[in-house]
């Protein structure tokens, strides 16, 4: 029964580096291409390996074994590609040699991946690892981060938020914005992420919207930019407020007051595009339950406006919004919302009843 001793260059570095194209059969063919990729790049592990393959050949000789020694050479591009070129190469080297089984001498874990590929044609006979520049699991640990890398999940997190950061941080040097803008950015994000709310805020404006899958990231760029225009202008409010000998608390106060603004008027035209999409969509029953939640949004905001103002015209003056003031229009709210909520459910309710009649 024949054996190879086969060295595997799954990335091509003999090609690259050295001009050798394989496969390369035969002891004194393996050497001279050893030799040529160790001169051009003496720390490359796959000369190393293809040395050991020389000695595990030789060793093989000795024991009397009738064993072959090659080298085959995979392409640049890591996947599919290198492992097609691998597959021919190693079709043509069984045409060329006669062999049963395979030893496979490996410099680290990117050859195991054609294992399989070679499994399918040959017996395993063992396999040689073979360690030079890195450690075992070194270079475990690095592989797998290049194929997270490539993925655009992983790529987003580990690219984009440096990426947006370092933005924000020019900007802030740019306009001279404080940095507790930048941490009420950053623990935003992080709040939002930590406490799941991304995906119920993303479905809530999917749903609302009924965004397409394919346009998903125009829709998180747009939320984005929204968020950030928002930021602005309540800091640019912040800083009027400064300017106008409020003290900090004050003034973040009316910066805040500000950003709800922005969020009210957001969220009610997301509710009115809503109710306009089911009714032209022929959706009752939708629109009105989009119009209930325009409702409990425009209810939520009034009571938060009215509180706001009744904070802010209590520490600048003249009084103009008391205390009794916020529990009547808050009580007014209450009771006004629930009864077009009220209203609307028994709308609802008919529908309902006539679809089943």
């Amino acid at each position: 029964m024949k054996s190879i001793v086969l060295a595997i260059d799954i990335d091509d570095d003999f090609g690259k580096k050295a001009k050798v194209k394989g496969p390369v059969i035969g002891e004194k063919k393996v050497i001279e291409a050893a030799t040529k990729l160790a001169l051009a790049d003496p720390e490359d592990a796959d000369a190393n390996a293809a040395f050991k393959a020389v000695k595990v050949y030789r060793d093989m000789k000795k024991k009397g074994r009738d064993v072959e020694v090659a080298i085959l050479t995979g392409h640049k591009d890591l996947g599919i590609v290198s492992s097609q070129r691998i597959a021919q190469q190693l079709e043509s080297l069984l045409s060329s040699v006669n062999a049963n089984s395979v030893i496979l001498v490996t410099d680290g874990v990117a050859d195991e991946v054609i294992l399989p590929l070679i499994e399918t044609r040959l017996s395993l006979e063992a396999v040689d690892m073979v360690y030079v520049k890195q450690a075992k699991e070194l270079e475990k640990t690095y592989f797998v981060l290049l194929e997270k890398l490539r993925d655009p999940t992983y790529a987003k997190t580990i690219f984009g938020i440096p990426a947006i950061l370092l933005i924000l941080l020019s900007l802030m040097y740019i306009f001279a914005i404080p940095w507790q803008f930048l941490g009420f950015l950053v623990g935003t994000y992080l709040l939002v992420k930590g406490f799941g709310f991304e995906d119920k805020i993303y479905e809530f404006v999917a749903s609302s919207i009924e965004v397409h899958e394919n346009i998903r990231f125009l829709l998180g760029l747009v939320l984005m930019l929204f968020f950030l225009t928002a930021v602005g202008i309540s800091y640019i409010s912040y800083v009027d407020a400064i300017n106008s000998g409020l003290s900090q608390i004050m003034a973040y106060m009316n910066s805040i007051d500000v950003f709800i603004n922005f969020l009210g008027l957001f969220l009610v035209l997301l509710m009115l595009f809503r109710i306009m999409y089911h009714y032209f969509s022929h959706n009752i029953f939708r629109m009105l339950s989009s119009v209930s939640s325009l409702i409990s949004v425009l209810a939520t905001f009034l009571l938060l406006k009215i509180v706001f103002s009744w904070v802010l015209t209590t520490k600048l003056g003249p009084l103009y919004f008391y205390f009794g003031d916020v529990v009547q229009y808050t009580i007014g709210i209450v009771v006004v919302s629930y009864i077009f909520y009220r209203y609307i459910d028994g709308l609802k309710k008919n529908l309902l009843n006539t679809t089943d009649m």
